[in-house]
């Protein structure tokens, strides 16, 4: 229950904190059908991995949660903290950044992963690249990124986007 929640909380915290959307999207086959859909990562073509940057953090983020079916399937790649919970018997292993707000750390905005491998440390920065994915807890669909690969970096991000 506490994972529904904290998922819930995270995703409308990231959906609500975005400044601002794109004029339009990129369509199933990768398409661009927006002069901003190159801001949104380094590759627009849907059979190269999008790399999530700093600049567009927030937004690329939102944009997938909003537009999950034209991520499904689709390798991502992106930097931030790391942190783990234990919830019974589940594992949860979140990748995030600290989002907008008024009040020092008020929203994290990243995604849910799925990953068996070895766990980096709490607050490590990391580097995932996986697929978008999604799960179906109680008959809710939530968007996850089922990891291929974590590295720990020495050099940390931006730890705060907007």
């Amino acid at each position: 229950m506490k994972k529904i929640i904290f998922i819930a909380m995270a995703l409308m915290i990231t959906v609500f904190s975005a400044c601002s959307a794109a004029d339009e999207a990129i369509d199933a086959t990768g398409a661009s059908t927006s002069l901003h859909a190159q801001d949104f990562g380094e590759a627009v073509d849907a059979d190269e991995t999008l790399v999530i940057t700093e600049k567009m953090f927030t937004e690329q983020i939102n944009f997938i949660y909003l537009n999950p079916d034209l991520y499904f399937g689709r390798e991502i790649e992106y930097e931030g903290m790391y942190s783990y919970a234990e919830m019974g018997d589940v594992s949860l292993h979140y990748i995030y950044r600290y989002g907008p707000g008024c009040c020092a750390y008020d929203s994290n905005v990243g995604f849910e992963i799925i990953w068996d491998g070895e766990r980096p440390a709490e607050n490590d920065w990391v580097r995932v690249k996986g697929t978008v994915g999604s799960v179906i807890h109680e008959g809710q669909n939530y968007v996850v990124v089922d990891a291929t690969e974590i590295d720990v970096l020495d050099e940390r991000g931006q730890e705060t986007v907007t």
